[in-house]
């Protein structure tokens, strides 16, 4: 059994399934201006999810194409699988505000 979002059990026969956890940022943090996101921690089921779920979350209307592919393009941002092996610790502590 799994927990879900919500707080619902979730059995691999009901159509659940195991993801990975990924970890985007952007490879040149100047790219990233105030009140934008620079990085996401994103439960996916591979890199390719993971990046257009970021993709996705950005706000359309207050973004350029250009900002939000930035999480689409492997040359503009980071996308690594991360483990649960390792010391405690944040995995992401993120603040950009303007």
């Amino acid at each position: 059994m799994y927990r879900s979002t919500s707080g619902g059990k979730i059995s691999k026969e009901m159509g659940g399934c195991i993801m990975a956890l990924y970890i985007l940022l952007p490879l040149n943090n100047d790219e990233v201006d105030y009140d934008e996101y620079d990085g996401y921690v994103i439960r996916a089921g591979s890199e390719q999810a993971a990046r257009a779920l970021a993709e996705g979350h950005v706000p359309q209307d207050r973004y350029s194409r250009l900002v939000r592919d930035r999480w689409l393009d492997p040359t503009r941002s980071s996308c690594e699988l991360l483990d649960s092996e390792g010391s405690a610790g944040i995995i992401l502590g993120s603040f950009n505000a303007g």
